[in-house]
């Protein structure tokens, strides 16, 4: 009861831009992998706060770095006067990251605004406007980050600009090749008006998509060949959750510049950053990428210590073997009933998602997703009709945690196959399902 009176406070006194529901949960508290709702009803964690809290929940290590900061300097605003916190986490970005160039950073709250950074450099450094994207990509809400998005209907009365061109993420072989037939036509008819591409190594909220292996080094090399910069969007599948400190990694090539968020606080802080090319970054002038916030002394002695517990603890190599079996046991459970429902494994590391579709091709992730909720694994749906089930676990998941998953997962599926969904389940979907994609108006 309480929870569905806090969703009718949220609908009454929060705007409705601000709130994409799933399960009509409100969340109270969590320690370790798990989080407790208003109701008292414990989950498995494996949305982790959008992609977010890659070390769990409530860890003293982490809160006390915060806690000592801010007890000692709690602000100084960095751009009037710099801290010693934000100067080490600078240094320790530009060690992470790829790329053997000059590098410099820019702080930011959100990874939004830190794509607003990266693509206002790349427009300073190449003096020009145009912005090639991908549709179903998702970059942020903020001004150039929300036009550099794929999602159309995320624009809707708020951008119409003849500055982006959207290309087609590529699922197999052949789509590579013909979308990089038509980007190559696009940087050369236009590579006096494109500054730069932008693109997330796995499309995340477009369905948790990996692209061919090849795909983005032929990408990057056209876009050099036409002096176009690249932005790589490492906000979800950065900070080790591809089981890569970055998942370009895995493609073996280095951006011109790279832009973090989520993981990068843990959920503990708002924070981000874009690490680039100095050159590119300083053509910028004095003040045109500045927040009050930016550089905040807490939350920088935060984002250290995260890196600095990753590193320590080998959670990088350890989240690519957790993934490799988790991704081995869910493929396991859809062979058993791929004579039932149309599913795909997809993903790296702990991002990883299953689009889930009926034999009549309904998507059915959401219905899915909450059941599993019932059940008590507190997973995700994404996808441009929702039908990806999102299973990005805290990268700290046990395997027992992950088997634990395995065993709802299984339940559920043979619940469907068998029609035992209960009336619970349907109810709660209809009246709760929101979620980024579009909700099908019937399921079967």
């Amino acid at each position: 009861m309480k929870s569905k009176q806090i969703i009718q406070q949220v609908n009454t006194v929060i705007a409705k831009a601000q709130y994409a529901g799933l399960y009509g949960v409100v969340l109270e508290s969590g320690i370790g992998n798990r989080i407790c709702d208003i109701e008292g009803n414990e989950y498995l964690d494996f949305l982790s706060g959008a992609s977010t809290a890659c070390l769990g929940y409530g860890r003293s290590d982490v809160i006390s770095a915060y806690s000592k900061t801010a007890k000692r300097l709690c602000h100084s605003c960095f751009v009037y006067s710099p801290n010693v916190e934000a100067v080490n986490l600078a240094k320790k970005l530009i060690q992470i990251t790829p790329g053997d160039y000059l590098k410099k950073v820019m702080f930011g709250l959100s990874a939004s605004d830190s794509i607003d950074g990266a693509i206002k450099a790349a427009r300073a450094y190449t003096r020009r406007k145009k912005i090639v994207s991908f549709r179903y990509s998702y970059h942020g809400s903020t001004g150039l980050s929300g036009q550099a998005t794929g999602f159309l209907s995320l624009k809707k009365d708020v951008y119409n600009s003849n500055e982006i061109i959207y290309l087609d993420f590529p699922k197999t072989e052949i789509d590579a090749k013909k979308v990089l037939k038509y980007a190559e036509t696009v940087f050369r008819v236009g590579h006096t008006d494109i500054a730069c591409v932008i693109f997330e190594p796995i499309l995340g909220d477009g369905g948790n998509i990996v692209p061919p292996k090849i795909f983005w080094s032929h990408l990057l090399a056209l876009a050099q060949k036409h002096q176009i910069v690249s932005i790589v969007d490492e906000t979800q599948t950065g900070m080790g959750r591809s089981g890569k400190w970055w998942a370009i990694e895995h493609f073996k090539i280095a951006p011109d510049i790279i832009v973090m968020g989520k993981g990068l606080g843990g959920g503990y802080v708002a924070i981000s950053a874009c690490v680039g090319r100095a050159e590119i970054l300083d053509s910028l002038s004095k003040v045109q990428h500045v927040f009050t916030l930016s550089g905040h002394p807490p939350s920088c002695a935060v984002a250290s210590k995260i890196i600095s517990i990753i590193g320590q603890q080998h959670i990088v190599s350890k989240t690519e073997r957790k993934g490799k079996f988790f991704k081995q046991k869910l493929i396991q459970v859809i062979h058993r009933y791929r004579n039932d429902i149309h599913c795909e494994v997809r993903g790296m590391g702990l991002h990883i998602g299953i689009s889930i579709k009926s034999l009549k091709n309904k998507s059915l992730a959401a219905l899915f997703a909450t059941r599993c909720v019932q059940k008590g694994l507190y997973v995700g749906y994404f996808g441009p009709d929702n039908e990806a089930l999102r299973l990005h676990p805290p990268l700290t998941i046990t395997y027992a945690e992950l088997n634990r998953a395995i065993i709802v997962l299984s339940e559920v599926f043979k619940e469907w196959k068998n029609t035992s969904f209960p009336p619970s389940t349907y109810a709660i979907y209809r009246r709760y399902s929101v979620g980024l994609g579009n909700i099908p108006s019937t399921i079967i």
